[in-house]
């Protein structure tokens, strides 16, 4: 995983707007969470659709957005054709950003999330791009998931994964094996 349990870097906890990008499956929501590691209030989808929708109608975001602790915004989508969308979600990271609020947005389908970088001044910005480990890497990872579920190392080591891998397919992947072994009777750890 992208941080372990390491602490997190000093501009990932200064400043307030962190995008996290990657290809599906790397992990961005738990990397989002990780550098919010506070309560999060979660954007996505129809509930991010519906939050823009409110603040056009009150002409202001609630304050409970304004002045969430933690704000996540997930995938935001189609930004660039939605310009409008695009400098009120900039508005609000813009009132976070003045009132030392962090906000991170995770990468969508397209390259929305990057249009919103330009809401703040760089030096109250950052991105994080996140790509899957290589084959030395997803074998520690499986081997690691594997120990945290009670498994032996080796039934991690020798999972198979068809491509494209991602943390998601190793974790459904040792669920399985676990559940055979458990109506097998075999050892597990």
């Amino acid at each position: 995983m992208y941080l372990r349990a390491r602490a997190l870097p000093r501009v990932l906890r200064e400043r307030e707007l962190v995008v996290v990008l990657g290809p599906p499956g790397s992990g961005k929501t738990s990397v989002a969470k990780q550098v919010l590691a506070c309560t999060v209030t979660t954007l996505r989808g129809d509930k991010l659709q519906d939050a823009c929708t409110r603040a056009v109608r009150r002409n202001a975001w609630p304050p409970e957005l304004v002045q969430a602790k933690g704000l996540l915004i997930e995938g935001p989508t189609f930004l660039a054709r939605r310009r409008g969308a695009a400098r009120l979600l900039g508005e609000l990271i813009q009132a976070r950003v003045k009132l030392g609020l962090k906000t991170v947005v995770t990468g969508g389908a397209d390259d929305s999330a990057l249009l919103l970088l330009d809401a703040v001044h760089p030096r109250h910005r950052v991105t994080v791009n996140l790509r899957f480990p290589q084959v030395g890497g997803r074998k520690r990872f499986a081997k690691q998931q594997a120990e945290r579920l009670g498994l032996a190392q080796s039934v991690g080591a020798e999972l198979q994964i068809d491509e494209p891998w991602t943390y998601r397919k190793v974790m459904r992947g040792l669920r399985r094996a676990a559940k055979e072994l458990d109506a097998s009777g075999g050892a597990s750890a």
